[in-house]
């Protein structure tokens, strides 16, 4: 059996998503696909998120992002995010991808808010 030690999947964790560097949240109506390409919402802003230091394997987010008067085409079921190396709206790498924990109903013009995110990591 192989397995990670703690401080191997906190340092992935604060070598991918940082600890000071911006990182960014796109908003999916459903599961984002492995290059985090599939079932974009139609509101393609992507905000900016920041995390704290990873410890025992969580990375937990301490500036979350809000989408003021949210630019979708018409009601969408917000289901996933996932976050990105650039601000975009295109180019950039997708670094990992998250299920909302209950899906979102937004309308055009409507506050999204994202209240809280933490990547965990674990190698076993």
């Amino acid at each position: 059996m192989t397995a990670a030690s703690n401080y191997a999947e906190n340092d992935i964790l604060n070598t991918l998503l940082g600890t000071a560097a911006n990182r960014y949240v796109k908003l999916h109506t459903g599961d984002p696909g492995e290059d985090c390409n599939a079932n974009e919402s139609t509101e393609d802003t992507r905000e900016a998120i920041q995390f704290a230091a990873a410890s025992g394997g969580s990375k937990p987010a301490n500036s979350l992002p809000t989408w003021t008067t949210i630019g979708v085409s018409g009601q969408e079921s917000l289901q996933w995010i996932s976050i990105w190396d650039t601000v975009g709206p295109t180019g950039g790498n997708p670094l990992v991808k998250l299920q909302l924990s209950a899906n979102r109903t937004v309308d055009p013009g409507d506050d999204f808010e994202l209240t809280a995110v933490t990547v965990t990591c674990d190698l076993r």
